[in-house]
């Protein structure tokens, strides 16, 4: 099965978890048992402390590819194995707004919108705040009617600058 697990820092350290750690305990294993398997894992190493972290990031993407490799054998997508489609439509959004200027950021939004995207997300924190104001404004009123405008700072603020930003985005 396929899995992947998020791991943006030490992707290393969680692949030596998924291989050192998880892997000997499921090697062989009935893949079916992914509730056992997920139990097993946890409890590896939770009495040393690893109930976060790397520990659990590997588990996801082990428990995904379990779920995947369940899928393949039984020749099912996983979502009929998790009970069936709850929605048979999801909205969706064009995550990221590539480009070096704002005028090509302009031109990747009316491209979105044009493919059918009812919303984008743009990211900042790359530049000082009041660039990406500006820029969130820029955008704002090329798609305002057509799109919703999603923002992701990635982390880059502190809290007193997050909402000091949130404030003049609503604006």
């Amino acid at each position: 099965g396929w899995g992947e697990a998020h791991a943006p820092l030490g992707p290393r350290a969680t692949k030596a978890v998924v291989e050192d750690v998880l892997a000997p305990l499921l090697i062989g294993l009935d893949p079916f048992a992914i509730e056992l398997h997920w139990e097993r894992m946890y409890g590896s190493m939770r009495l040393r402390g690893h109930a976060s972290g790397y520990q659990l990031e590997a588990m996801a993407g082990v428990d995904i590819a379990l779920w995947d490799l369940v899928g393949k054998l039984l020749d099912e997508p996983v979502y009929r194995l998790l009970g069936g489609p709850f929605r048979t439509e999801l909205p969706s959004y064009a995550s990221g707004l590539p480009g070096a200027t704002i005028e090509e950021r302009i031109t990747t939004a009316e491209g979105f919108i044009a493919a059918g995207y009812t919303a984008i997300k743009m990211s900042t924190g790359r530049a000082n705040i009041e660039t990406d104001l500006a820029g969130v404004a820029a955008i704002a009123e090329v798609v305002r009617g057509r799109a919703d405008l999603l923002v992701d700072a990635h982390g880059a603020y502190t809290a007193e600058q997050a909402i000091a930003v949130a404030k003049r985005v609503q604006e």
